[in-house]
């Protein structure tokens, strides 16, 4: 009997391994369909071949509010055509949509109208004004490669600058940049497939009566080489005519490389809440599904640790809280930038499916592991803690913790020689240089920036407040493990019972 079961997992185990044997064989040998990744492979096109150029959206540095490219419906073509978005662009606020430039390759365009002569009205005219004004810049791609500004320093280096501006102000007038010279760079091998390796935009304004348009053409002139500006009147009509032309220059720089001169940009004026835009809002939603989650283990939880239930929702919830109120107020300034309720949703199944299991696999196996052991017994009775002086209360103590990282080490010392209610006490003089964080971006907002409106404000102290409280939280917690294992290590030492 013995043996016929031996012979039957042998014979199991042979037939396992020829199956495997054949699935790899299989897999070597049958056919592969590469794919393309948008930006990730080159495409080569013939010249006179046709490129799209499509309008990705407008954003500021003073606002921090992103709008569509059609937000002012100038030269809007009949079918507007999105292109599909991944999350990262909707919560960027892009909205990459088609337009009417007419660009083929290597062929150079003189001065051509986008379309014809549109009428702004007064509602419109003071929503471009205000655009302008707040210093807008409207962002373009062509093959997926975006647009941008050159410019020369006074010590003659050259910079480039994201998008072009949408338009100037001049003694309090406002003026629209309605001509594009643009300057696009391909680079050959045979003379007969041509890349793209570069798309720059000189802008220019030009009054709507200093352009002279051909008869049944759409061919266009200006009637003189110094034209008047073309100004933008709040509260009125106002006509506008769009122009472009088009110059092809050959360049040395292979297809590899073209992002070069894009990730050399420097801004001195970027700020750094707008890096951590995106990543705001993609926590907006943590803390509600945090909070119906404790509501239902609620019961559970607390046999195992009461303070969980406020340790996994106090974050979440004061981060979703206010990322959901900065969102109400950007979707009342009709900005891309508000989060769609389709990606809320996309946002929620992330949560539910990836995040709220990594969650609850990691408080499993926390819950299962040892408690952390002390290497000498507590007293039942607490001792009679000594008088402090006024400058070692917690708010004193706080404040000078945070000036120093290194004068911070000697406070926490003092404290846990003398006093044993250092749990909490390490924890909030380690976060305490967040303190200083929102100070010095309050002082960055009266110095340096020039914010207006209410709703950029908003948004500036509400993502401050988020990044400052996640700083504490951090800082806070490595404190905390950094005074612990210092004490574990200082207790271990000594030999008593």
């Amino acid at each position: 009997m013995a043996d016929a079961k031996s012979c039957g997992r042998s014979v199991t185990k042979k037939t396992s391994m020829w199956l495997l044997s054949c699935l790899i064989f299989w897999l070597n040998i049958s056919p592969t369909w590469p794919f393309y990744l948008p930006g990730i492979a080159p495409i080569d096109y013939e010249k006179g071949e046709k490129l799209e150029v499509k309008a990705v959206k407008m954003t500021s540095i003073k606002t921090q509010l992103p709008f569509e490219y059609y937000s002012i419906p100038i030269c809007k073509p009949d079918n507007l055509q999105y292109k599909p978005e991944n999350l990262g662009e909707v919560l960027r606020g892009d909205r990459i949509v088609n337009t009417l430039y007419e660009i083929r390759m290597a062929q150079n365009k003189g001065c051509t109208l986008l379309c014809k002569q549109t009428t702004v009205n007064a509602e419109q005219s003071t929503k471009l004004s205000k655009l302008i004004s707040d210093e807008y810049h409207v962002h373009m791609v062509i093959d997926n490669l975006p647009v941008a500004t050159k410019f020369v320093l006074e010590t003659g280096q050259v910079q480039y600058d994201h998008g072009f501006k949408l338009g100037f102000t001049r003694e309090k007038e406002t003026y629209l940049n309605n001509h594009l010279m643009m300057v696009l760079k391909y680079h050959t091998y045979d003379n007969a497939t041509f890349r793209v390796v570069g798309f720059e935009v000189h802008t220019k304004s030009v009054a709507t009566d200093a352009i002279a348009v051909e008869a049944n053409s759409n061919k266009c002139s200006f009637l003189s080489d110094k034209p008047s500006n073309l100004q933008i009147t709040p509260n009125q009509d106002n006509a506008v005519v769009l122009t472009y032309s088009v110059a092809w220059v050959a360049s040395e720089i292979v297809w590899a490389s073209r992002w070069d001169t894009y990730l050399a940009m420097s801004d001195v004026q970027i700020h750094w809440f707008a890096i951590v835009n995106s990543v705001v809002i993609v926590l907006f939603l943590s803390g509600i599904v945090s909070m119906i989650m404790i509501r239902t283990l609620r019961r559970d939880i607390a046999r195992y640790n009461k303070e969980e239930e406020m340790t996994a929702a106090l974050y979440p919830g004061v981060v979703s809280a206010v990322c959901f109120i900065l969102n109400f107020f950007i979707w009342g300034q009709h900005s891309s930038g508000a989060v769609p309720f389709t990606t809320m949703l996309a946002l929620l199944c992330l949560w539910l499916g990836i995040s709220v299991p990594l969650v609850f696999i990691g408080y499993y196996f926390g819950y299962r592991k040892h408690p952390y052991e002390h290497p000498v017994r507590t007293n039942q009775i607490p001792r009679q803690v000594p008088d402090q002086a006024w400058y070692m209360s917690p708010l004193p103590s706080n404040l000078m913790a945070g000036i120093l990282p290194f004068g911070a080490v000697f406070i926490e010392l003092f404290f846990i020689l003398s006093d044993y209610h250092w749990w909490w006490r390490s924890f909030f003089m380690s976060g305490s240089c967040s303190i200083y964080v929102f100070f010095y971006a309050v002082f960055y907002f009266v110095t340096k920036l020039d914010i207006q409106d209410f709703v950029p404000g908003l948004l500036y102290f509400g993502y401050t407040f988020i990044m400052v409280l996640s700083f504490w939280l951090l800082t806070g917690t490595v404190g905390f493990y950094a005074t612990y294992l210092f004490i574990r290590h200082i207790y271990a030492a000594v030999k008593i019972d």
